[in-house]
């Protein structure tokens, strides 16, 4: 039985198969931007995808997909200048990975620890 998880990335898996630069660019956006995928390591693994870094000005869609996978919003803000413009969707789902990464590390978390790395304001 699939779930939409595992449909998503199958979905971009098949895409980025044959993808050009541009095309693997454009899944990088869409994938890290689809509110059913959660994990990217099987799209960072593919060739087409690997070709996007240290290229010029696709780096940054390969740098995006490694936030993506491996980063925090931190990690976002301190270096903003090496990935694409970020969609309020970005980073809502950015937000959530953070707080997961947390809580794998942390049984216990304070609020102001969340509030702080997730870049929410007090307000």
């Amino acid at each position: 039985m699939s779930s939409p998880s595992s449909d998503a990335l199958v979905h971009y898996l098949s895409l980025a198969r044959l993808a050009s630069a541009e095309s693997a660019a454009q899944i990088c956006v869409e994938a890290t931007e689809d509110p059913n995928l959660y994990v990217f390591s099987e799209l960072l693994c593919l060739p087409c995808i690997q070709a996007l870094h240290n290229n010029g000005s696709w780096d940054k869609f390969f740098q995006l997909l490694c936030l993506f996978a491996h980063g925090t919003v931190q990690d976002y803000h301190q270096n903003r200048a090496i990935f694409p413009p970020l969609s309020e969707a970005h980073m809502t789902k950015l937000r959530t990975l953070t707080l997961v990464s947390l809580a794998y590390g942390d049984s216990e978390l304070q609020y102001a620890q969340l509030r702080e790395a997730s870049a929410v304001s007090a307000t």
